[in-house]
């Protein structure tokens, strides 16, 4: 638990928020401009909410659209002033365009809100400049060129790549199948992250080489899948009883040893030692000898080539280890520079608006509903007039989510947290009166609340309670009696939240499911053709047709979490959605293992092709392939190479001299297995 705490902390982004948003305040009551602090801070805290992830190296374009935002939204606030049934209309609607257009976020309408309950005379243009220039102050900030707190989330984040490549580099038989795909899936995860994290920052160099990280250990995660595909396969047996050599097995142990080294080097910034070659070149004798009978004997078996494969593919991992070490070694980052951005941040086309209405996406559906919870909260605000009314909407809108599950989260999250965070902020301030104080107390809850932000919600809120509520009435007088009210509105505005979750579209996931379920389908044959067209000489697509393949298992993944989600979830449907989506891995891992050991039409296929087609035709028809004639027919084809082989030998050639027939031999012999399970891996 506490590994998980630490590795998903923030110390310096909670710094750097709590230093933004506590020093106008602190100032302002220093000078006696208590309003015009809690002007600023409001501002900065505006902005410090919109770093999705902190502010490793936050694109400066989202910045400063967000502080373009903020200026346009006080400058309508003001207009709206006094006259909450017009903010009841604005207010959702500009709460439903957060959802639209996803770089304005929550900020439009949390700036609207804020700003229209401001008292009759407030100066909505001395207001504007204070938020700006706190915006303007977080900003520099974020910006500041801390070379460490870039590196941080880059390196923890690879470093867990490295770390769970390991944990999938074991040697035959150590892992079922099953447990295999729960760590291939895991590590899929992580390489996720890792991206994510990359892509908060900006490279010094204009090759940037935390990608070329990045990419260099995703291809140490392929050829691990090659790897365990070959190291499965029975023709192994033919060669050794065991199916497996002690060598291979050192071999893999002494990478994966490697590979945890590198997890320790990335995260700590040491440099890699060098790679020991004993554990490959013992592992070449090994395989010489039964390479000599094979050539002097008449043997039927095959697998000494897959062996040479398995070698290889070892090979292949030490190297591109040494390589990703190089990488890591040299990392620098620096953060974007403080200046305008090159061009405006693009906005959705009305065309694509209107088929989300048309076709009543699920984005349309989330607008739709974040819009009916802030309208009500709003409502309910123009005709009660409640004091501090105004968290009625904000706790609305902000408990209101994309399903009906993460919905009921949000709501005990923050009823939960804002009991709790609320009665201990009205404790502190009934015995803090004293703004240089309060301003401190800001900081105290600020600084964890940002560094814990992504560890829970329900931590979230109670952290973030007492900040916000602090922030927004800083130059109110407070009692028990605003903590109460405050404490009863934001649990108002959460149930009004889980109402239109659960009223509004609660089982929108299901109708998800048949059109991602067919792009699944069409996308992985269309991965299946393409390996059967690079066969035939043609253009190689196998890398376009990869990532199709994966952003449709992954747009059907994010249709299963909606199901899960649902008030009444189908167990059913999500477990079979489950394995299919665990088929679906395994033909992207079988066609990687054929992509990495089959090369462009440089030899006879013999039935591959037919083979890779009927697997294909299998997938569009919902159908499972009849390939079995076609799999014998691939293992009489493998032992005419052999033969064919031998005779080459025979008539002089030597062992090791690397001619047509002896590559033809090595590559259908080591994609023979994947082939078995490819034709075996259905869509259900």
């Amino acid at each position: 638990m506490f590994e998980r705490v630490r590795a998903r902390a923030a110390i310096d982004y909670g710094l750097t928020a709590a230093v933004g948003v506590a020093l106008p305040l602190l100032l302002g009551a220093l000078t006696g401009h208590v309003d015009l602090g809690s002007w600023g801070s409001l501002g900065a805290f505006f902005l410090a909410n919109s770093a999705p992830d902190g502010p490793y190296g936050l694109p400066t374009r989202r910045l400063w659209a967000t502080l373009g935002v903020v200026a346009v939204c006080v400058a309508c606030g003001a207009a709206l002033a006094g006259n909450l049934w017009l903010a009841a209309i604005f207010v959702p609607l500009a709460a439903a365009l957060s959802v639209a257009v996803s770089w304005i976020g929550f900020t439009a309408p949390l700036v609207l809100v804020t700003t229209t309950v401001q008292p009759p005379g407030a100066d909505f243009g001395l207001q504007a400049l204070c938020e700006i220039a706190g915006g303007l102050w977080m900003i520099c900030l974020m910006l500041l060129p801390f070379e460490r707190r870039i590196q941080r989330p880059v390196r923890t984040s690879v470093a867990a790549v490295a770390r769970d490549l390991a944990d999938l580099l074991v040697p035959a038989g150590t892992l079922e199948d099953a447990d295999w795909e729960n760590a291939r899936a895991e590590a899929a995860e992580t390489f996720a992250a890792a991206r994510e994290a990359q892509a908060l920052k900006r490279s010094v160099e204009g090759a940037d080489r935390g990608e070329r990280l990045i990419d260099a250990l995703a291809r140490v995660l392929h050829e691990v899948v090659t790897l365990r595909a070959l190291s499965s396969d029975k023709v192994l047996w033919t060669v050794f009883p065991a199916g497996h050599l002690a060598e291979i097995d050192e071999a893999v142990a002494y990478q994966a040893a490697r590979l945890r080294s590198l997890a320790e080097a990335i995260g700590n910034g040491h440099p890699l030692p060098e790679g020991d070659t004993g554990p490959l070149e013992r592992l070449a004798a090994r395989i010489e000898r039964p390479q000599q009978e094979w050539a002097d004997e008449d043997t039927e078996h095959v697998g000494i080539f897959v062996l040479h494969q398995i070698r290889r593919s070892l090979a292949r991992i030490g190297s591109t280890v040494d390589s990703a070490a190089r990488l890591a070694a040299e990392l620098s980052f620096e953060r974007a520079p403080l200046r305008l951005p090159h061009r405006p941040h693009p906005v959705e086309k009305a065309g694509a608006a209107l088929t989300h209405m048309a076709e009543r996406s699920p984005k349309f559906r989330y607008a739709t509903r974040l819009a009916a919870s802030t309208g009500t909260g709003m409502v309910a605000l123009a005709v009660f007039r409640p004091e501090h009314g105004h968290w009625l909407p904000l706790s609305a809108m902000l408990t209101t989510r994309d399903t009906y599950g993460e919905t009921v989260h949000r709501v005990t999250g923050r009823i939960g947290g804002t009991l709790v965070g609320g009665t201990i902020a009205a404790l502190l301030l009934q015995a803090v009166h004293s703004k240089v104080l309060l301003a401190l107390v800001v900081f105290c809850f600020a600084l964890p609340a940002y560094a814990f932000r992504h560890v829970g919600y329900g931590v979230w809120v109670v952290l973030m309670t007492p900040t916000v509520m602090t922030v927004i009435d800083f130059s109110a007088p407070i009692g028990w009696d605003v903590a109460v009210s405050r404490i009863l509105l934001n649990v108002a505005g959460a149930l009004i939240g889980l109402a239109a979750g659960r009223l509004l579209w609660p089982r929108a996931g299901a109708a998800l499911v048949p059109e991602r379920m067919e792009r699944l389908r069409h996308t992985h044959a269309d991965l299946v053709r393409s390996i059967a067209a690079r066969l035939d000489g043609k253009p190689d697509a196998f890398a376009a047709a990869h990532t199709a393949a994966r952003l449709a298992a992954t747009d059907l993944a994010a249709a299963r979490t909606r199901l899960a989600a649902e008030p009444v979830p189908d167990t059913e449907e999500i477990a079979a959605l489950r394995s299919t989506l665990a088929s679906a891995q395994r033909i992207r891992d079988h066609l990687q293992t054929l992509h990495r050991l089959m090369p462009e039409g440089t030899f006879d296929p013999g039935p591959i092709p037919e083979i890779l087609d009927k697997v294909a035709d299998g997938l569009d028809e919902r159908t499972a392939p009849e390939v079995a004639p076609l799999l014998k027919a691939l293992d009489a084809h493998l032992a005419d190479l052999a033969r064919a082989r031998r005779e080459e030998l025979l008539a002089g050639t030597a062992l090791d001299e690397r001619t047509p027939l002896r590559r033809a031999l090595l590559h259908v012999a080591a994609v023979r297995h994947a082939l078995r399970g490819l034709s075996r891996d259905t869509l259900g």
